[in-house]
C-alpha cells in the first residue's frame, strides 16, 4: 500500500514545523502575557497620560507607644496640607502645593506598581498607609514600615509610598510647626 505523497511530505516535515509548532502554543497558552495580548482592561495606561481630575491622595504613619500620627493629604488640584496628631489627618495644615508635573510623575508612579490591585490591610503597633482616589475610586493599604535606613525597602507598595512621600516632601520641604 503506498501512502498518498502530501501525506509523506507533511510527516517529512513535521519534526522541522515542532519547534514553530512548540512557540505557537506557548504564547497561546500562556494566558495572554506576551506583548500586544493583552485585553484593553489589562493594558497599562499611556506614560504621557495626564492623572485623573479627581487624582488625590493621603499618606502617613504612626502608632507606637506615643500613638502620634503625621502625614500629607494632597487634594486634587495640588495642594498640600501636612497633618499631625492622634490619629490620621488630623490638625490638617497648608504646606505646598505640587506642579502639574509633579503630580503626573505620582500617577505614572502608581499606574506602574498597579496600586488599585495591591491588598495590604495589616496594622501593627507602628502603620503606614496610603490611601489614593482616582476615576472615582478609593483605595486604602496599610503596612507595617520598614526602619528607614536600616532595613532595605522590598515591598512595591512601600516603594510607591516613599516615592509619593519624597515627592511631597519636596513641594512641602518645611511641615507646620506642631
Amino acid at each position: 500500500m503506498r501512502l498518498p505523497t502530501k501525506i509523506v511530505f507533511l510527516a517529512c516535515r513535521l519534526p522541522r514545523l515542532y519547534p514553530v509548532a512548540c512557540l505557537a502554543a506557548l504564547v497561546l497558552f500562556a494566558g495572554g502575557s506576551a506583548p500586544g495580548c493583552r485585553s484593553a482592561s489589562q493594558a497599562p495606561a499611556d506614560a504621557a497620560d495626564p492623572p485623573p481630575a479627581d487624582f488625590a491622595f493621603t499618606l502617613g504613619e504612626g502608632g507606637g507607644f506615643a500613638g502620634r500620627w503625621d502625614g500629607y493629604i494632597v487634594q486634587a488640584d495640588g495642594t498640600v496640607l501636612a497633618w499631625s496628631g492622634s490619629m490620621a489627618g488630623e490638625n490638617p495644615q497648608p504646606a505646598g502645593h505640587l506642579t502639574a508635573e509633579q503630580r503626573t510623575a505620582l500617577w505614572r508612579q502608581v499606574t506602574a506598581a498597579e496600586y488599585f490591585e495591591q491588598d495590604s490591610q495589616v496594622v501593627a503597633n507602628v502603620t503606614a498607609f496610603l490611601e489614593i482616589t482616582a476615576q472615582g475610586k478609593t483605595h486604602r493599604t496599610s503596612w507595617i514600615p520598614s526602619v528607614q535606613g536600616i532595613e532595605p525597602v522590598t515591598s512595591p507598595l512601600e516603594k510607591l509610598y516613599f516615592y509619593c512621600r519624597d515627592v511631597v516632601r519636596e513641594a512641602a520641604p518645611t511641615p507646620p510647626d506642631r
